[in-house]
Protein backbone atom coordinates (compact mmCIF):
# COMPACT_ATOMS: atom_id res chain seq x y z
CA UNK A 1 0.00 0.00 0.00
CA UNK A 2 2.98 2.36 0.69
CA UNK A 3 4.46 1.92 -2.75
CA UNK A 4 0.79 2.91 -4.28
CA UNK A 5 0.99 6.15 -1.63
CA UNK A 6 4.75 6.84 -2.70
CA UNK A 7 3.93 6.88 -6.96
CA UNK A 8 0.38 8.80 -5.88
CA UNK A 9 2.45 11.53 -4.01
CA UNK A 10 5.43 11.63 -6.85
CA UNK A 11 2.62 12.02 -9.57
CA UNK A 12 1.09 14.86 -7.61
CA UNK A 13 4.68 16.41 -7.51
CA UNK A 14 5.11 15.75 -10.99
CA UNK A 15 1.85 17.57 -12.51
CA UNK A 16 2.18 20.22 -9.62
CA UNK A 17 5.84 21.61 -10.85
CA UNK A 18 4.29 20.73 -14.34
CA UNK A 19 1.14 23.26 -13.68
CA UNK A 20 2.98 26.12 -12.22
CA UNK A 21 5.68 25.82 -15.25
CA UNK A 22 2.92 26.16 -17.44
CA UNK A 23 1.43 28.82 -15.76
CA UNK A 24 4.83 30.87 -16.35
CA UNK A 25 4.66 30.28 -20.14
CA UNK A 26 1.38 31.12 -20.41
CA UNK A 27 1.95 34.24 -18.54
CA UNK A 28 4.75 34.88 -20.69
CA UNK A 29 8.22 33.97 -18.88
CA UNK A 30 10.36 33.02 -21.88
CA UNK A 31 10.30 28.86 -21.28
CA UNK A 32 13.00 29.20 -24.57
CA UNK A 33 11.79 32.18 -26.06
CA UNK A 34 11.80 30.54 -29.94
CA UNK A 35 8.01 30.09 -30.17
CA UNK A 36 7.89 33.02 -33.32
CA UNK A 37 10.92 30.84 -34.62
CA UNK A 38 8.78 27.68 -34.60
CA UNK A 39 5.75 29.50 -35.47
CA UNK A 40 7.59 30.78 -38.65
CA UNK A 41 9.06 27.14 -39.49
CA UNK A 42 5.69 25.53 -38.64
CA UNK A 43 4.02 27.70 -41.11
CA UNK A 44 6.13 27.12 -43.81
CA UNK A 45 5.88 23.59 -43.51
CA UNK A 46 2.20 23.31 -43.66
CA UNK A 47 2.76 25.10 -46.88
CA UNK A 48 4.64 22.42 -48.07
CA UNK A 49 7.97 23.78 -48.28
CA UNK A 50 10.76 21.71 -46.80
CA UNK A 51 13.32 23.15 -43.82
CA UNK A 52 16.96 23.91 -45.41
CA UNK A 53 16.11 23.61 -48.78
CA UNK A 54 13.24 26.29 -48.75
CA UNK A 55 13.53 28.02 -45.69
CA UNK A 56 16.43 28.83 -43.13
CA UNK A 57 16.32 26.70 -39.87
CA UNK A 58 19.05 25.72 -37.41
CA UNK A 59 16.94 22.84 -35.58
CA UNK A 60 16.57 19.29 -36.46
CA UNK A 61 12.91 19.74 -38.44
CA UNK A 62 11.41 17.57 -36.67
CA UNK A 63 9.65 20.00 -34.53
CA UNK A 64 7.64 22.06 -36.97
CA UNK A 65 6.80 18.71 -38.50
CA UNK A 66 4.73 18.01 -35.77
CA UNK A 67 3.78 21.56 -34.86
CA UNK A 68 2.31 21.90 -38.64
CA UNK A 69 -0.92 20.23 -38.61
CA UNK A 70 -1.46 21.01 -34.59
CA UNK A 71 -1.56 24.75 -35.86
CA UNK A 72 -5.20 23.62 -36.77
CA UNK A 73 -5.86 23.16 -33.35
CA UNK A 74 -4.71 25.93 -31.62
CA UNK A 75 -4.81 29.71 -32.43
CA UNK A 76 -2.02 31.02 -34.77
CA UNK A 77 -0.23 33.07 -32.85
CA UNK A 78 2.46 33.02 -30.04
CA UNK A 79 0.15 32.29 -27.64
CA UNK A 80 -0.66 29.04 -29.43
CA UNK A 81 3.02 28.23 -30.03
CA UNK A 82 3.86 28.38 -26.10
CA UNK A 83 0.23 26.41 -25.71
CA UNK A 84 1.69 23.72 -27.98
CA UNK A 85 5.10 24.28 -26.37
CA UNK A 86 3.30 23.45 -22.83
CA UNK A 87 2.00 20.22 -24.07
Amino acid sequence: MTSRVGRGLCLVIVLGVWAVLCREVLRGWALNADEGFYLAASRGVGQGLMPYRDFAFTQMPLLPCIDAPLLRLVPESLWGMRLLSMV
